[in-house]
């Protein structure tokens, strides 16, 4: 009799195990944990002031390409007809999406993304928006990202028009 109610306990503790095993397998891995990513370096190089700001201007003045001697600014080489396939901005360069906290920001009180995130994601709809898109101004952002790579990398997709 003792023996027949240990067997029991055992079927049932097992029976147990394994429904809870089977229920971990089918709710699947732990939902990711969303935290507030630290700025980026563009957003404090523009918001922080610095006392050297005349040399950050110089420097960028100097970053500026200018036409070869002998050429006017207006002029085009041979050269840069043939590669019109080049991308036309920063944003549409194929790049490594940013490390997973730093890909994104909120937006700001007043619904608007920051300079340097300027592209707005509705995580609802699952949808990215450029500026100078359709729908753009109308958007109220759940997220901010710096270029399309970073939305793309966390699962969104570029809206149609």
């Amino acid at each position: 009799m003792r023996r027949i109610i240990t067997v029991r306990v055992a079927l049932t503790l097992a029976c147990i195990a394994a429904i809870l095993v089977i229920i971990r397998r089918l709710r699947g891995p732990a939902a990711p944990v969303f935290t507030t990513p630290a700025p980026s370096p563009a957003l404090l190089a523009l918001t922080t002031p610095t006392s050297d700001s005349s040399a950050t201007t110089q420097q960028s003045r100097s970053a500026i390409p200018t036409p070869p001697t002998g050429q006017a600014a207006g002029e085009e080489r041979d050269e840069d007809k043939d590669e019109d396939d080049r991308p036309t901005s920063a944003s549409d360069v194929p790049a490594e999406p940013a490390p997973h906290g730093e890909r994104w920001v909120f937006a700001d009180q007043d619904g608007e993304c920051p300079l340097s995130h300027p592209i707005k994601a509705k995580l609802r709809s699952g949808l990215y928006h450029e500026p100078g898109m359709v729908a753009y101004q109308r958007t109220n952002p759940d997220r901010c990202y710096a270029t399309r790579v970073d939305a793309e990398a966390d699962g969104l997709r570029r809206a149609k028009r």
